[in-house]
């Protein structure tokens, strides 16, 4: 069974072209066999060489990445929609909320996942009211407080999900980032993969990937302000 979803993906910021998600693995397997099919072909007439054996071999491994896509995409789609999922991340979200946190319903967020594929997926938004001053404080002129607090998605919490990428997705950017001459270069490399962002994109995943590495390994702080210093450079 198919689903039929709609999807604004000029939300994603990626730079090249996405693919949506089938969510449908017999439908995701028959389009990768009628794309893979004709490259595995070979007639004795074919002037073959090591560029045009390049050319087939980063074909089939595009087309190889968008399955993985469709298949990870299908992965999401039901953990999203499994209940036990979704109390799970009520429970866990639950010490992010304010007393006085409010639901806003479910909102419509797309992932990019390996090979361009994007998945959209229906996920519960929730959102702390903070007070718009402290008491006894009073405000600067032309300041009404802050209205609210930022909003988060439970759900995409609990599964590593941010920046609207899937864990996947978000660790080679930072994994790319970290390891590339310059961030251009890292993107580069990215879009092979399909994942095409634009340079101060994946520079900013990497930085934060590192600083959240860096709160979890305290003892090895001084080592990821290297890091982070070098990366600061590029």
């Amino acid at each position: 069974m198919a689903y039929l979803v709609g999807m604004k993906l000029e939300t994603l910021q990626t730079t090249g072209k996405t693919i949506p998600a089938q969510l449908d693995l017999d439908m995701a397997l028959k389009t990768f066999r009628d794309t893979v099919e004709p490259l595995l072909s070979v007639t004795p007439q074919s002037d073959w060489d090591g560029p045009k054996l390049l050319e087939r071999e980063k074909a089939i491994l595009k087309a190889g990445l968008v399955l993985v896509g469709q298949c990870i995409a299908v992965l999401l789609f039901n953990l999203v929609n499994l209940p036990k999922v979704q109390q799970s991340a009520r429970e866990r979200a639950q010490h992010l909320r304010q007393p006085n946190s409010t639901g806003h319903g479910k909102r419509q967020v797309n992932i990019l996942l390996i090979g361009g594929v994007v998945v959209s997926l229906w996920v519960e938004y929730s959102i702390a009211r903070k007070a718009r001053h402290a008491v006894g404080r009073k405000r600067e002129p032309g300041k009404h407080g802050t209205k609210q607090g930022q909003g988060f998605y439970p759900v995409l919490k609990l599964l590593g999900i941010a920046d609207r990428l899937s864990p996947l997705v978000r660790s080679t950017v930072a994994k790319y980032g970290t390891l590339s001459v310059s961030f251009e270069a890292a993107c580069d490399i990215l879009s092979e993969m399909g994942i095409a962002l634009l340079p101060k994109r994946a520079a900013r995943i990497t930085h934060a990937s590192i600083r959240q590495g860096c709160n979890i390994v305290r003892p090895n702080w001084s080592n990821c302000s290297k890091v982070s210093f070098r990366l600061a450079s590029n």
